[in-house]
């Protein structure tokens, strides 16, 4: 699929940011955008957004510090997370 958008004064701020990040190769706005859309998607329906998940369930594991093995502390996060 393909998408047009016409974004005026943002495009080039849009580009100049996309490939500092993505580096000046092929696919780096469309990685960009991708990246931008999701986010933009996952705030709209009031999810929360971290770059690494745990952190944003961190404080609901601490009742399990200590009394579980690492592995079943992962099991947990996952379940946790699923629920969420």
């Amino acid at each position: 699929m393909s998408l047009r958008l016409e974004l005026e004064d943002l495009e080039q701020q849009f580009r100049e940011t996309a490939m500092k990040k993505y580096g000046y190769s092929k696919g780096a706005l469309q990685k960009a955008s991708r990246e931008a859309f999701q986010k933009w998607i996952l705030e709209q329906q009031g999810l929360p957004t971290a770059k690494d998940p745990f952190i944003l369930i961190r404080g609901i594991l601490k009742k399990y510090r200590g009394k579980v093995t690492s592995v079943e502390l992962q099991h947990a996060a996952k379940h946790l997370w699923v629920k969420h």
